[in-house]
């Protein structure tokens, strides 16, 4: 009578014997758990053919790898759902007559592992729903492919995932993770870059995340790669290949891979000297062409330059010149880094004054044949624009002051201002100077009490050290000059006073120019 009863209540129970639990693929329970009748799974069973899932249990936190199933029941239509507890305990009871110890139990919770194979169980329910997972221990399988032409060497893919194009550049950075001790820290590194993108083909077979990174792990291993860093969803990993350091980095979320790889290389300049709808001074980079070149006589354009910690916008009025670049069909693209640098390079050998970058933006000025000339560089891979501004002079031709109404200057108001030119960004007087120096080194010489401050000052554009720096430089050139034209230089002292005592706001490029002068200061 007994035994009678046992078994109709395992009928009761559950609806559908115990079966091997197969992805996607019928009967819908996964076992050793099977379900409660008047519940029934929406899908069919979801499982993994290898897996990692934490169980927790009365001594902590426990960790079983193996082949996964999972399965959700909701109470079929019109049928009342069950209460918590009495989910719990009819699927105790059915888990115990199948021969399973009960490991964990509470009201919502039930954690049990099977006879036999040794599958762990665990029912998690919140009355109108349940959820089943079941795995069962097993090794890990390798069953990464060998790498096609679609991968990278050394590294194949994942069964039943299909690769994109891959998608490179000759130059690029990426940042990634390196376990540093006990502590993680961000690497960039910059060189070729290479970046595939895998995604599950129609009817597929998703694979675990474990699954995935264990794969590409131990490929990495048995190709020599140091393993750097490792969570749930990442790999980094470096690999020394004939004395070239290649990164790279998995990342999955199981219907997706992303594989990056940067294989370390300096920067190499490509850019090809001007031609065709170039500027003169700026050619362009191998594979882009450029359409006819957009000009303005005269326009005000904003440049936004970087003041410290912060960045402010500037106004510049002169001659616009807007230069669009776009891919030539069929050629790779260059990456923003490789385009940044290249313009970079060229601004630098015109010996520019970098005044703003961000990834995708350079801007910069550089002297040429006495005009401020005002450069931007954006970028976005598929189109490049330079825009460039001739800044427009407001300084009057520098004429030669006479030695005695500098005297008088000096005499009254105790300072006089003068519009010496200078090489752009540079302490070096230009020729034109010559002959306002003359006029001062004479006011010197027929005025034998007289000793002088020469303070230098500037605009307000780049780094207030800079300026700083450039302003006294400049005010000893003045001393230098007129020490080699015979004043004695321990009558002369310098000051740089650089951009802090303007004349004028720097709000336009007449402003700026008011405020690059020298003043002598009788003392």
């Amino acid at each position: 009578m007994r035994i009678g009863y046992r078994f109709a209540l395992v009928i009761s129970v559950l609806l559908a014997l115990p079966s091997v639990c197969r992805a996607q693929a019928a009967p819908r329970d996964c076992a050793p758990a099977g379900r409660i009748a008047g519940y029934v799974a929406e899908a069919p069973v979801d499982g993994r053919a290898w897996d990692a899932v934490t169980f927790a249990t009365p001594t902590g936190p426990l960790t079983i790898t193996g082949r996964t199933c999972t399965q959700h029941y909701a109470p079929k239509e019109g049928t009342a759902p069950l209460g918590d507890k009495d989910i719990h305990a009819r699927y105790r009871t059915a888990l115990q007559l199948a021969g399973a110890s009960i490991v964990l139990a509470d009201d919502r919770l039930t954690l049990a592992r099977a006879a036999g194979n040794g599958d762990w169980v665990r029912i998690a329910s919140q009355s109108n729903a349940i959820d089943v997972t079941v795995v069962t221990p097993a090794p890990h399988h390798q069953v990464l492919t060998p790498p096609g032409v679609s991968d990278f060497a050394p590294i194949g893919h994942m069964p039943d995932y299909i690769a994109d194009a891959p998608d490179r550049r000759a130059f690029d950075q990426r940042s990634f993770q390196l376990r540093d001790g006990d502590e993680t820290r961000d690497v960039v590194i910059q060189g070729a870059r290479t970046e595939i993108v895998y995604t599950l083909r129609d009817g597929g077979r998703p694979a675990s995340d474990p699954d995935i990174h264990e794969n590409y792990r131990n490929a990495l291993r048995e190709a020599g790669a140091e393993i750097v860093f490792t969570d749930e969803r990442n790999t980094v990993a470096r690999l020394d290949r004939a004395g070239q350091q290649v990164w790279l980095k998995v990342w999955s979320e199981e219907s997706a891979i992303n594989l990056t790889v940067i294989e370390q290389a300096a920067h190499r300049v490509t850019l090809l000297p001007p031609s065709g709808n170039d500027d003169r001074r700026l050619g362009h980079m191998p594979g882009y062409v450029a359409d006819p070149p957009e000009r303005h006589s005269l326009d005000d354009v904003i440049f936004t330059v970087q003041d410290g910690e912060e960045t402010r916008d500037v106004k510049v009025q002169g001659a616009r010149t807007e230069i669009t670049y776009a891919p030539k069909p069929g050629r790779a693209l260059a990456s923003d880094l490789d385009i940044q640098l290249n313009y970079r390079d060229a601004l630098s050998r015109l010996g520019a004054q970098v005044l703003f970058t961000d990834a995708a933006t350079t801007i910069a000025r550089f002297g040429d044949s006495g005009r401020l000339v005002w450069v931007k560089v954006w970028s976005q891979e598929t189109a490049i624009a330079v825009s460039i501004v001739e800044e427009k002079s407001f300084k009057a031709a520098v004429r030669a002051t006479p030695a005695d109404s500098l005297r008088g200057a000096l005499e009254g108001r105790g300072r006089v201002g003068l519009f010496l030119p200078f090489d752009f960004d540079r302490p070096t007087l230009k020729a034109e100077a010559a002959p306002m120096l003359a006029e001062v080194a004479r006011m010197l010489k027929d005025w034998p009490m007289l000793r002088l401050l020469v303070e230098s000052h500037t605009d307000n554009i780049g780094p207030r050290v800079r300026n700083l720096d450039l302003s006294l430089a400049r005010a000893t050139a003045v001393r230098d000059a007129l020490a080699a034209a015979g004043v004695d230089p321990a009558r002369v002292s310098v000051a740089g006073i650089g951009p802090d005592r303007p004349i004028t706001d720097n709000a336009t490029s007449e402003a700026r120019a008011r405020n690059r002068r020298i003043v002598l200061i009788r003392q």
